[in-house]
């Protein structure tokens, strides 16, 4: 009768002497017909038989011993790069020498406004050979207003005319220094406390001109106690341009009522404080006339000998 060996697929029925025990009581186990010489680490990977020619991967070509060539940081002591001494004196830095300069304040900053007020008259006279010549006179005032960026005074400025004909009169109480600079020059000093507009300097002059640019004619009617004023202003031919910006100013004398004064012709504004008529007019085109027209009551009749103006 024949005995079937029972299912072992790890060999444990081997032999006794296959089995080596250590007296420490641990057990090694040498598989069955190996041998020291083809013996492998149980860390290495198997060999690939030469045989086999399913190898996707190309593992028949490895090496036996894949990890002998590769070698991590680890593996390799930590080494650090040998750091640069610092100097111990900074680098020479070429430095430009600026020469001293000494430091001075700057002027004050001054504003300086101006304004004029002037009144012309002139009288046409012929002369003996025919020809038509005017002696015109100007009479004016210089107004000034200073804003200077000290806070504690204004600084002083100069004036001067270009016309040597001129004859100039500073007002002294803000001349500078108590002098002039010369004949046509002078120093005007303008306190802190004076805010608007001061009068510094008045001038006239007188001088014959041969061609003016207007001609003007007045006319005065007087009628018991009424009176009628009319003005004609015409600008000459022989100007090169229109006259433009035309102003028309009559004062009234005493004589005449201003409560009854009526314009006529021209858009006039009458001013009660200073006693006058002003008209104007934006342009006046060359050798046209301009005419303007105001009535009013005198306070009591006129006499015949009575000569009433309006200047």
């Amino acid at each position: 009768m024949s005995t079937q060996k029972a299912f072992d697929p790890f060999d444990l029925s081997a032999s006794q002497e296959d089995w080596d025990t250590s007296r420490s009581g641990s057990v090694n186990i040498t598989p069955r017909n190996a041998s020291s010489t083809n013996a492998h680490d149980v860390n290495s990977n198997p060999s690939m038989d030469s045989n086999d020619s399913f190898d996707p991967f190309g593992i028949a070509t490895l090496s036996q011993t894949p990890n002998a060539g590769i070698r991590s940081a680890s593996d390799d002591p930590p080494t650090r790069r040998p750091r640069e001494d610092s100097p111990s004196t900074p680098p020479e830095v070429n430095r430009v020498t600026r020469p001293s300069v000494p430091v001075t304040a700057l002027p004050p900053k001054l504003v300086l406004k101006l304004t004029m007020y002037e009144e012309v008259s002139s009288q046409a006279r012929i002369e003996a050979d025919g020809t038509l010549s005017s002696n015109a006179a100007i009479e004016g005032s210089v107004y000034a207003q200073v804003q200077c960026s000290d806070g504690r005074k204004n600084a002083p400025f100069a004036m001067a005319t270009v016309d040597p004909d001129f004859s100039v009169r500073p007002n002294q109480k803000f001349l500078w220094n108590d002098a002039t600079m010369n004949n046509n020059a002078f120093a005007v000093h303008i306190p802190k406390p004076e805010l608007g507009y001061v009068p510094v300097a008045h001038y006239s002059l007188t001088k014959e001109v041969q061609h003016l640019p207007v001609l003007l004619e007045r006319k005065v009617t007087v009628q018991d106690t009424s009176c009628r004023l009319a003005v004609q202003v015409r600008s000459k031919l022989t100007n090169s341009g229109d006259i433009e910006d035309l102003t028309i100013v009559v004062a009234v004398p005493e004589r005449v009522n201003g409560d009854s004064i009526e314009i006529s012709r021209g858009e006039g504004v009458w001013d009660e404080l200073k006693r006058t008529i002003q008209w104007k007019l934006k342009a006046l085109e060359t050798g046209q006339s301009f005419m303007v027209s105001a009535h009013a009551k005198l306070w009591k009749p006129a006499q015949e000998d009575d000569d009433i103006r309006f200047p």
